[in-house]
C-alpha cells in the first residue's frame, strides 16, 4: 500500500446533504451556455495595473503591489476571484523565509501583441529574481510561464506556489473535479492536498457552476516530472486553488522554468476540462513499446505461487497448466499466471538476486520448458520483480547496499518495516538502474516469460536524502521511476509487457504497458464520501494502458460483492490472489463470475479506445459509462441507490437497424424508439450494475434476415 503524504476533510455524508434514506443524487445536468467567438486580445497598461482581456475572460494584475485581482468569467461578468492573492509565493527550501510577489518589485513589463513579460525583483538577494509570462488566446485562455534566476553565488532551492491559494467562487452550486485515483466531483467542505503521482495521476483540476452553464479549468503542461502537490480547498461556497512545486537546486547565475499553467474557461461542466486534458495528452501519448492487443485481453489475472501448488517439491515439477485449470474453474476464466515468489531463494531472501536455479527451484531450461509449454496454450506467464526492495543477505545486497540503498532523512539506508531484512535501493542512482536492468534481460533470456512486474513502482511517494546518489539530496522518486521503467521496457522485447504496481502518474504511461491499481479500494475506504460512485479517469483517459484493479492486498475479498461490480463498471480487469474456498464467499465469486464473462464476451468494446466516463441516464442515482468498438457500444451502469431501479434508464441514440442487448442478464432488449432516439429498459438492483449493448447490424445478419 501507498504511504504518500495526504491531507483530507472528513467532507458531507450524502446522508448530511439532504437526500433521501434510499435515493442517491446524480451529478447535476449542466447548462449549455454559449461562450462568445474569438476576438482579438486586448492589454491595458496602467501605472498601477496590467489588464489582459480576450472574448472570455479577463484578468487584472496589481503592479503595486504586485498581486492578481481579478480573473472575470466575461459571459457571465462576474469576477471570480473572492480576494487579490499573490500571484506566486517563494518559500526557502527549508521553509524558514517567504517573499509573496507583493514583496517583488515590478522592474519592467514588455507587452507584446497578446502577451506581457514581467520582470520581477525579489526583496532579498537569496530569492529567485522570476521572469513570468502571460499569454493569452483570442478565445478564452491565459497561459502563464515562470522562470526562475538564481542570482547568487551560492546553489538555491526553492518551493514555488503558483497559483497560489487563489479563492474562487463562480455563484451558488459550484462543483469542483479533483483527480483522485477516482474522480472527486463534488461541492461538499473538503481540504485535498496530494502530490502528483499514485494518488494523482492527472494533470488538471476544474471548477464549474452547472446552474449558469460555465466553469473554469486548471492545466498543469508537465512532461518532466517536475514534483509537486496540488491542493483544493473547498469552505463557505468558497473554492482555493494552489499548487508547490518542489524545485531542483538551481546553480549561481542559472534559470530553470517552471512547467506551462493553463488557466481557460469553458462552457457547460468539468467535462469540457477533461476533454481538454484529452487533447494535451494525445499531443505527446507515444508509447515507446506498441500495445499488445492480448494484454489489452486480460480481464482475470492471477497472482499464484510456487509455494502454493506452481511448483511440487516432492517431484521436483512445475504444475503451471495444472493451477490455471484450477483458477479457470473457480474465478470462470484465468487469461494471465503471473508467478510471485519464483526468485525466492532458501538462504539469501526473496529479492535482490533473482537466480533460484538449482537453489530452491530445478534448473532454468525446466522452468522456461513449463513457462513455454503454458504460454504455447495461449496462457501468457509474467514474473515478479522488485523495483524498490533488496535483501541484505542477497549477494546485490551485500555489494551494493551502502551505495544504492534509499537513506532517510537521518542518513540510514530505509527498510522495507522494523526488523525486515529487505531494504529500499533508490531509483535515482544509476548503478541500481543498471543492475535491475541487466535482472530483467538475463531473466528473460532465461525464462521465455512475456510478462514482467516492477512491484512498488507507480506511488512515487519515497524520498531519497542520500548525498552520494545521481540526484540531489531530498528528492523525491518519481523521476528515478520514470528513468528505471523506461531502461526496463528499452532492454526487453517488444512482445514482452512491462507493468507496475500502481497506476503511474500520467507521463509515465507511455513508458509501460499497464499496472495494477489500488483506485476501487480507495474508493471504498476514503471517496465514497464525497461520490457515489467510483470513476477511474484514468481508464478514459489512457483507454490502451492495461488495469487490473486490487480490490484487497494480501486479505480474503470476501463477501465484497460491491467492489467486484464497481471494478466492472469502470471496464477494468481483476487481480485475483488466494485460494478460492477461502479468500472469496460463493456470492462475490458468482458475481466475479458474471463481470468477466460479459467484459471477455464484448472485449472488441472494452478494449477499444472510444469510451466515455459518465455519460447521462434518465433516473437519479444511476450512472453509465460507455465504451464503443466499430461494431458495437456497450453501457455499463452502475445504481448508487439503495433501492432497485426499473424501467427505462437510458436514452441512446439509436442506429437503423442496431439490435440491443441486456448483457447483464443475457436477454434482448426491444427499445422503445422515438425519433433518433432508443430508451432502453432495465432492472437493477440496489448498488448493483448493468451492462446493455447496441449491435450494429452486418451484412451477415442482414443476410440472415433475408433468409
Amino acid at each position: 500500500m501507498e504511504h504518500g503524504t495526504r491531507d483530507m476533510g472528513q467532507g458531507t455524508s450524502l446522508e448530511q446533504q439532504g437526500t433521501s434514506l434510499w435515493d442517491v443524487p446524480s451529478l447535476p445536468k449542466a447548462k449549455g451556455l454559449t461562450l462568445s467567438p474569438p476576438s482579438k486580445v486586448t492589454i491595458d497598461k496602467r501605472p498601477d495595473a496590467i489588464t489582459l482581456r480576450n472574448s472570455n475572460l479577463q484578468v487584472r494584475i496589481q503592479t503595486k503591489p504586485v498581486q492578481l485581482t481579478e480573473i472575470t468569467l466575461l459571459p457571465i461578468n462576474r469576477n471570480i476571484l473572492v480576494k487579490p492573492a499573490p500571484l506566486f509565493v517563494v518559500t526557502s527550501w527549508d521553509e524558514n523565509k517567504q517573499a509573496t510577489s507583493a514583496e517583488y518589485k515590478l522592474a519592467n513589463a514588455k507587452i507584446n501583441e497578446n502577451e506581457i513579460a514581467l520582470d520581477l525583483l525579489p526583496p532579498e538577494e537569496q530569492f529567485p529574481t522570476i521572469w513570468l509570462k502571460l499569454q493569452m488566446d483570442g478565445h478564452a485562455t491565459l497561459l502563464l510561464k515562470a522562470i526562475l534566476h538564481n542570482q547568487t553565488k551560492q546553489i538555491q532551492r526553492w518551493k514555488i506556489h503558483l497559483p497560489t491559494n487563489w479563492q474562487l467562487r463562480i455563484g451558488d452550486g459550484d462543483f469542483y473535479a479533483y483527480p483522485f485515483r477516482t474522480v472527486i466531483i463534488s461541492d461538499t467542505e473538503n481540504d485535498f492536498r496530494y502530490r502528483y503521482g499514485g494518488s494523482l495521476p492527472l494533470q488538471f483540476l476544474d471548477l464549474s457552476n452547472p446552474k449558469l452553464g460555465i466553469g473554469v479549468g486548471l492545466l498543469t503542461k508537465d512532461l518532466s516530472g517536475l514534483d509537486r502537490f496540488v491542493g483544493l480547498r473547498r469552505e463557505s461556497g468558497v473554492t482555493t486553488i494552489g499548487i508547490e512545486w518542489r524545485c531542483d537546486p538551481l546553480m549561481p547565475n542559472i534559470e530553470a522554468s517552471l512547467p506551462s499553467i493553463e488557466l481557460f474557461v469553458h462552457s457547460g461542466d468539468w467535462k469540457q476540462t477533461f476533454e481538454r486534458y484529452k487533447s494535451w495528452v494525445r499531443t505527446w501519448y507515444h508509447p515507446i513499446a506498441p500495445r499488445k492487443n492480448w494484454f489489452r485481453k486480460v480481464f482475470a489475472f492471477r497472482q499464484d505461487y510456487i509455494h502454493a501448488g506452481l511448483f511440487d517439491f516432492v517431484t521436483k515439477t512445475y504444475r503451471f497448466a495444472e493451477r490455471v485449470q484450477f483458477a479457470q474453474k473457480a474465478f470462470g476464466a484465468c487469461d494471465y499466471l503471473h508467478i510471485f515468489d519464483w526468485g525466492a531463494t532458501l538462504n539469501r531472501g526473496r529479492v535482490g538476486d533473482y537466480d533460484p536455479w538449482g537453489d530452491r527451484l530445478t534448473s532454468a531450461d525446466e522452468f522456461r520448458k513449463a513457462v513455454t509449454a503454458l504460454q504455447q496454450k495461449g496462457v501468457p506467464v509474467g514474473l515478479y520483480i522488485e523495483g524498490y526492495l533488496v535483501d541484505e543477505r542477497s549477494r546485490i545486497g551485500k555489494a551494493h547496499r551502502e551505495d544504492w540503498g534509499l537513506r532517510n532523512p537521518d542518513g540510514s539506508v530505509q527498510l522495507w518495516e522494523q526488523g525486515s531484512p529487505e531494504f529500499v535501493m533508490c531509483p535515482g542512482a544509476k548503478g541500481w538502474r543498471d543492475y535491475l536492468t541487466s535482472v530483467y534481460q538475463r531473466v528473460r533470456r532465461e525464462t521465455n516469460a512475456l510478462g514482467f512486474y516492477i512491484d512498488q513502482f507507480g506511488f512515487c511517494h519515497r524520498d531519497c536524502f542520500a548525498t552520494n546518489h545521481d540526484h540531489p539530496p531530498n528528492w523525491n522518486v518519481l523521476r528515478g521511476e520514470g528513468l528505471l521503467t523506461r531502461q526496463v521496457r528499452e532492454a526487453l522485447p517488444p512482445e514482452c509487457v512491462v507493468y507496475t504496481e500502481n497506476f503511474p502518474p500520467d507521463v509515465h504511461t507511455v513508458l509501460q504497458d499497464g499496472s495494477f491499481d489500488y483506485a476501487i479500494y480507495e474508493y471504498q475506504v476514503r471517496a465514497y464520501r464525497w461520490m457515489a460512485v467510483p470513476v477511474r479517469l484514468g481508464r478514459f483517459a489512457f483507454p490502451d494502458f492495461k488495469v487490473l484493479q486490487i480490490i484487497v492486498c494480501d486479505f480474503p475479498v470476501g463477501t465484497n460483492e460491491e467492489a467486484v461490480k464497481q471494478v466492472f463498471f469502470n471496464g477494468d480487469g481483476y487481480w485475483l490472489q488466494g485460494e478460492p474456498d477461502n479468500w472469496w464467499q460463493p456470492e462475490a465469486l458468482r458475481v466475479l463470475r458474471r463481470c468477466t464473462a460479459v467484459l471477455r464476451e464484448h472485449a472488441d468494446a472494452f478494449t477499444g479506445d472510444d469510451c466515455e466516463p459518465l455519460v447521462p441516464t434518465l433516473v437519479n442515482g444511476v450512472f453509465a459509462n460507455r465504451f464503443s468498438s466499430e461494431r458495437k457500444t456497450v453501457w455499463t451502469l452502475y445504481n448508487a441507490n439503495w433501492r432497485s431501479v426499473s424501467g427505462e434508464v437510458l436514452a441512446v441514440p439509436h442506429i437503423k437497424g442496431a439490435r440491443y442487448f441486456d448483457a447483464w442478464n443475457d436477454k434482448e432488449i426491444k427499445p422503445r424508439i422515438a425519433g433518433k432516439v432508443a430508451y432502453l429498459s432495465l432492472t437493477i438492483e440496489p448498488h448493483g450494475v448493468g451492462c446493455v449493448v447496441q449491435e450494429k447490424e452486418t451484412l451477415f445478419s442482414r443476410l440472415q434476415k433475408a433468409d
